[in-house]
């Protein structure tokens, strides 16, 4: 067991007024408080500088308020934070989801256990107005050595949103700076950089909820491709970031000059199989996969 890591808690808002306070009142009522709390606002035009204002004039010692004169995205969000920060663990919290008031502790706790992750997850229950549904964001997580598997299998990896995601800071700078193209999912370049310095560690108990509404950019919006987006977007940076440290490319990364764009699919084996369960199940997916082109 590793020593007890130091935490940084990340919240990047652009005008999340609607549910922001509730965020933000999930991370100080955590049974283990982080070390520090880093808000980063992108020019919000609603009234979300003023509520982050008022909260970190209660709470000056916890709480850490950037403001981006000029909206920038969620990449260059989580940058900000993550450069001001101090913590040896970065746990992101988007500003219209939870945390449960255990997340920091158990997550910390694992963490200790398995101190080389490249990355640690945690489920999130879907939460819609005001109900907490029995239904968790992933049927499964993947564990262990994602990037590899993504290169013998042909399978896309899947993970939690950014509110269920916390990797050490110690990688995060060796990713960074994220590409500040991405004004949205930055998370989905976080999560497959990351898995490409060390294994994942995950857990299926839900630690946070994600919250399902109208305005969600990504997960539950019937109008976002995260295929497409992942291969027009996300993939030609990965790219880049692969060849520059010196990784193989998975099968589904496009370098930027590639104008083909190809079939993708996506796996989450399941926490509770065997290791030769999940191997039989990624074979036949791969199988199925193969004789369907």
């Amino acid at each position: 067991m590793s020593k007890v890591s130091t935490i940084t808690a990340i919240l990047c808002n652009y005008n999340g007024a609607a549910y922001l306070q509730e965020a933000i009142d999930s991370v100080i009522n955590q049974t283990r408080l982080p070390e520090e709390f880093i808000i980063v606002d992108d020019a919000s035009t609603d009234s979300s500088k003023e509520i982050i204002r008022k909260v970190t004039q209660r709470n000056p010692a916890l709480i850490k308020f950037i403001e981006h004169p000029q909206q920038r995205g969620q990449a260059a969000g989580f940058n900000t934070a993550a450069s001001a920060s101090t913590g040896d663990l970065l746990a992101f919290l988007d500003s219209d989801d939870l945390w449960f008031p255990q997340k920091l502790e158990r997550m910390q706790h694992k963490s200790m256990n398995c101190p080389g992750f490249g990355l640690l997850q945690h489920n999130l229950q879907i939460l819609q107005g005001r109900e907490l549904l029995a239904e968790p964001v992933m049927p499964g997580l993947v564990v262990g050595d994602a990037f590899e598997l993504w290169q013998r299998y042909q399978t896309f990896p899947n993970f939690v949103p950014t509110s269920g995601l916390m990797v050490r800071k110690a990688i995060f700078e060796q990713i960074g700076p994220i590409p500040e193209t991405l004004r949205i999912s930055a998370d989905s370049f976080l999560t497959r950089a990351a898995i490409s310095l060390g294994p994942v560690e995950s857990t299926l108990d839900c630690l946070g909820a994600y919250r399902r509404h109208a305005q969600n950019n990504v997960a539950g919006n019937s109008k976002h491709d995260s295929w497409q987006f992942f291969l027009k977007n996300v993939s030609p940076r990965l790219a880049e970031f692969y060849e520059r440290t010196g990784r193989p490319l998975p099968r589904h990364i496009q370098m930027p000059t590639s104008s083909k764009l190809s079939n993708g699919r996506f796996f989450n084996p399941i926490l509770d199989l065997s290791p030769r369960r999940v191997l039989r199940v990624l074979k036949k997916w791969t199988r199925t996969g193969e004789s369907s082109k």
